[in-house]
């Protein structure tokens, strides 16, 4: 368990304490432990991106509509 945490503490992703009276570990998880989610693209961009696939809501072919 050590060896695993070991890293993402050295990387300030986590801060971990380990208590020896008995078998735990109390993990503090920083927001730096998940990566920022990529930017999403305004709907008109991705369209004129990828102009085959229809955008979200707007294929009219659509059995949902």
């Amino acid at each position: 368990m050590r060896s695993w945490l070991l890293p993402l503490q050295s990387a300030g992703k986590i801060d971990v304490e380990e208590e020896f009276q008995q078998s735990c570990f109390h993990i503090t998880v920083y927001k730096s432990y998940i990566p920022a989610a990529p930017a999403r693209k305004p709907a008109a961009q991705a369209k004129a991106t990828n102009p085959k696939q229809p955008v979200r809501g707007s294929d009219r072919d659509s059995k949902f509509s």
